[in-house]
């Protein structure tokens, strides 16, 4: 019978793999630009940093060293712009502040002890949401079709709208007329978004675009153009999923998510709290007296 002795070595649990892998891709590194290390975990970070859309056009390994060629440049221009003295510029330093107060935030909310939550709380807050609380938004499958020049797009919908009638007729049903316009999509190489709702605005989709599609009720029409930051867009929506009611678990998962957010909401407000409460401020502008008076204390 075989014996293990002291020396064997214990089953790695996945909390302790997942840092195991993590301490070695800091510790792996990939370049020196300029004699400044950019290791694996820095490679990892910054894509994880990137919008959904964006990590989801990096597909295969082509992809994948664009974007770390994209890296590369950017730890280029942020050693140009050390050495211009950048560093001082008060809009970066301002961004620096709110980096790292970002930063203290996300620390203050994993230190969170999330085991207290109990499932008499989680059926306590679902009780006192009510059912209307916890639903799926309406979720929609679109595609887009940018472009800098609201003329040039105002222009395509002119086209669109003249040709519509020859190109659909009455006798041609949706199915065949969506048909149509899919090949029409992808003659124009237009990307195709998949089913994304509310929760998606600026992740998988600009906020503008997004608001604009879920307003629409037509499916297979062509909307806009409407602006979004400094660009314009025309839509159409090819799908949907309506809202619904979520089931009996995903109605628990949320609500556990939600009392986790309180919980690290208290923590942050206990932080401020402390911090205030711990400070030597002196108002020194009469405009501004009374306003030690707002800040969270008790």
């Amino acid at each position: 019978m075989a014996v293990c002795l002291a020396g064997c070595a214990r089953p790695e649990s996945p909390e302790q793999r997942k840092e195991r892998l993590r301490d070695e891709a800091e510790q792996r590194r990939v370049a020196l630009v300029n004699g400044e290390t950019i290791t694996e975990a820095d490679l990892e970070a910054s894509l994880a940093a990137q919008p959904r859309f964006i990590q989801e056009s990096i597909v295969g390994k082509t992809g994948y060293l664009r974007y770390f060629g994209d890296l590369v440049t950017f730890t280029l221009l942020a050693q140009q712009a050390r050495g211009e003295g950048l560093a001082d510029d008060p809009d970066v330093a301002n961004a620096t502040r709110i980096a790292l107060v970002q930063a203290l935030w996300r620390q203050t909310a994993d230190d969170v002890d999330l085991t207290t939550i109990t499932e008499a709380q989680i059926d306590a807050h679902i009780e006192a949401m009510g059912p209307e609380h916890f639903v799926h938004p309406r979720r929609i499958e679109l595609v887009v079709l940018p472009h800098r020049e609201r003329q040039r797009l105002e222009r395509i919908r002119l086209a669109y709208d003249i040709s519509r009638g020859a190109l659909w007729p009455p006798d041609l049903d949706r199915e065949a007329w969506a048909e149509r316009i899919q090949r029409l999509w992808a003659q124009w190489r237009v990307p195709d978004v998949g089913l994304v709702s509310i929760d998606d605005a600026d992740t998988l989709l600009d906020r503008e675009i997004l608001e604009a599609a879920l307003k629409t009720e037509e499916l297979w029409e062509l909307q806009g153009p409407i602006d979004y930051g400094s660009s314009f867009a025309l839509f159409m929506i090819t799908d949907e999923e309506p809202t619904h009611p979520m089931s009996r678990q995903e109605m628990r998962s949320r609500a556990r998510l939600e009392l986790i957010e309180i919980e690290q909401g208290a923590a942050r407000l206990a932080l401020r709290r402390n911090l205030v409460k711990a400070a030597d401020i002196v108002i020194e502008d009469p405009a501004l007296a009374g306003a030690l008076d707002k800040l969270p204390r008790e």
